[in-house]
């Protein structure tokens, strides 16, 4: 990735049903391809002059009867057709290396370069900056994607602070720090993994802070951690690890 803007400043993929979309967000030269996941042949491309640099991987996301692509632009929070790439909204936010996230009606994304996060209801059509945005507030450098769990909003940033904000108006619940955590993963039994192949914590999910557990498996990155099949798959600096119930 580079800031020339001759040189590619985004690759990102999000994976669907029927293909594979990539987001390329090249400094005036942006565009958005599907390919076909099983041939490879591009399926459609849809030019975006208007957006620029960015890193985040788009989402795709079921709202109302309608899957969105949900694309954290350099300029916008936007939901898309992933049948075609068309824009189905549009509101004004700042994204970078952040993917969007979704949940109770709400979508979200911030730059994580430190700017303001932005909360949209994205049932809108059109620019809807002015009738659904619903909140936005400042937050701190943090290259990590927020998750949200039930009613709450959480959110990795420097340094090695975790905040819990509620989803529906962005007001603090607490802040608390976790040292050298980059990277989060959610869990539907109530517990957050804050975790990669050096140390890790689970924490409880809710209002209230709680520390569940502190691992480190001595073979620290700053990747993503990944989810399937019950298992979070965590990439080292020297290994690959397959976390899971026995």
């Amino acid at each position: 990735h580079s800031a020339d803007p001759g040189l590619p400043a985004h690759k990102s993929d999000g994976r669907g049903a029927e293909g594979t979309c990539r987001s390329q967000e090249l400094g005036g030269k942006s565009s958005l391809i599907a390919f076909d996941r099983q041939s490879g042949d591009v399926k459609w491309e849809m030019k975006r002059p208007e957006v620029s640099f960015a890193h985040s991987t788009p989402v795709l996301a079921k709202i109302g009867a309608r899957t969105q692509l949900l694309v954290a632009a350099s300029n916008a929070l936007q939901g898309l057709d992933p049948g075609n790439g068309k824009i189905l909204w549009s509101c004004a936010a700042r994204g970078d290396t952040v993917s969007p996230v979704l949940g109770s009606g709400i979508a979200y994304c911030d730059s994580g370069r430190g700017s303001p996060g932005t909360a949209v209801d994205p049932s809108g059509a059109g620019e809807v900056t002015k009738t659904h945005r619903i909140w936005t507030k400042d937050v701190p450098e943090g290259f990590s994607s927020p998750i949200v769990v039930r009613d709450y909003l959480y959110r990795l940033h420097n340094p090695g602070v975790v905040s819990c904000w509620k989803l529906a108006t962005g007001a603090q619940v607490y802040k608390e720090r976790l040292p050298g955590i980059t990277s989060t993963a959610g869990s539907p039994e109530g517990r957050i993994y804050c975790a990669t192949a050096g140390k890790s914590y689970v924490i409880q999910a809710g209002p209230d802070f709680k520390v569940l557990a502190v691992n480190d498996l001595g073979d620290p990155c700053h990747a993503s951690p990944a989810v399937a099949d019950r298992k979070i798959i965590l990439k080292g600096s020297r290994f690959l690890y397959c976390i899971g119930i026995k």
